[in-house]
């Protein structure tokens, strides 16, 4: 398993980027302070978004509506197993 991440972008709501090979998991760390994981998303999505012009475009166009995600507590990190930064 390999864990991809990426804060090497300007972006105005997004902090940080990470991307499970095992799972394909996408975990998204909002400048707002909260965390999200996208399922299932694949490896050229997960570069597509690091690299456009505009992460924040390319997230609202192409990941947020488009795979199934779910909102989780920072806190309870230790308790998921099948994700890992």
């Amino acid at each position: 398993m390999t864990i991809y991440a990426s804060s090497d972008f300007d972006s105005s709501f997004i902090k940080t980027i990470g991307w499970n090979s095992l799972n394909k998991d996408l975990m998204v760390h909002f400048k707002s302070g909260s965390f999200w994981i996208y399922y299932n998303v694949p490896k050229k999505d997960y570069s597509k978004l690091i690299a456009a012009p505009s992460v924040g475009q390319y997230f609202n166009k192409n990941i947020r509506d488009v795979y199934s995600s779910a909102k989780f507590n920072i806190e309870n990190f230790l308790a998921i197993e099948h994700f890992s930064l």
